[in-house]
């Protein structure tokens, strides 16, 4: 069933008899929140149906002005993370920040160690993923000159998030910098319903040629090549129940290199055209107000390096 089409009223009345059917004793004036663990796909549907009936009620309602590109890209991401989670992008940077850790759990996976936590601010509860790796090694790489320093940190999961947002995206989880245990940590919104593509595909819910991946699969290896991410595979990428494909865990990225690590698959995959545009109007100033606080001056360099290296893929 598409529950995008144009008819909004009908589908939103349906939707919120669900409501009223699995969950009992939720008041119709109550606001519906983000909620923890275990959110329906139902509540998922109504949400997404409320949000997109109040959209369209003010949306012949005069806006300012955008100042710039980028803010008009950003004022448009946050307007998509609220009609999939129920808040803006804003608000759930500001959920992360200052709501209470009430609960944490082992996540049980990963080399980095994450945490599970579940956050209430008193109005909303959800979990957030915590990680505070912050390290950098001498490695060899096979092939190169000899050594070089390679790190693994918080840090560049928060940079690939407000990377994202600037370049319009919206399927990296919001992921701000907060203090932990004494120690900076990444804080990450926890997609809730959500499974890894690898253990979909073990379960036969997931195949590399479905159409759904296959349209969302560009957008990834895009951003992967631009932010030189050494650790994508199947148990950090989400899919959620309504197919919309997450990046997650990007600790391991934003290498100082300035190649792209596989051009020739860029060249095989549906490229997302207004990326490409966006991606075109990134500049040192742009990374510089989003990234300065995570990423090096040599780290932001090479990453408009790549970025030059990807348009030219598609001249």
């Amino acid at each position: 069933m598409n529950w995008r089409g144009p008819s909004r009223g009908p589908r939103l009345f349906l939707l919120l008899v669900a409501a009223f059917t699995l969950l009992p004793g939720r008041s119709a004036a109550a606001p519906v929140r983000a909620v923890g663990p275990g959110a329906s796909l139902t509540y998922v549907l109504i949400r997404q149906a409320e949000v997109a009936e109040r959209d369209s009620a003010v949306a012949s309602a005069d806006s300012p002005p955008a100042k710039d590109a980028a803010g008009a890209v950003e004022s448009a991401a946050g307007a998509a993370y609220d009609a999939f989670l129920g808040l803006t992008a804003d608000q759930i940077e500001t959920f992360l920040q200052e709501a209470r850790v009430v609960a944490v759990t082992e996540v049980g996976s990963g080399v980095t160690k994450p945490l599970r936590a579940t956050l209430d601010d008193g109005r909303v509860r959800h979990d957030a993923e915590i990680q505070n790796i912050d390290k950098c090694e001498e490695t060899d790489v096979a092939g190169g000159p000899g050594p070089v320093i390679q790190c693994d940190s918080y840090k560049y999961n928060i940079a690939a998030y407000e990377m994202g947002r600037l370049l319009g995206l919206t399927s990296i989880p919001p992921s701000v910098q907060r203090t932990f245990d004494g120690r900076g940590a990444a804080f990450t919104w926890w997609i809730e319903d959500a499974q890894t593509l690898a253990k979909m595909e073990m379960s036969g819910l997931w195949q590399p040629s479905m159409e759904e991946w296959k349209r969302q699969e560009g957008t990834v290896v895009i951003f992967d090549e631009l932010i030189f991410n050494t650790d994508r595979h199947q148990a950090n990428l989400l899919m959620d129940p309504l197919r919309r494909v997450w990046m997650i865990d990007h600790t391991r990225c934003f290498r100082t290199e300035t190649h792209l690590r596989n051009p020739e698959r860029l060249e095989e995959l549906r490229i997302d055209r207004s990326l490409l545009a966006r991606l075109r109007d990134l500049d040192e100033g742009a990374l510089q107000r989003c990234c300065a606080a995570y990423l090096s001056g040599e780290e932001r360099a090479d990453v408009l390096v790549r970025r030059d290296s990807i348009l030219a893929l598609f001249q």
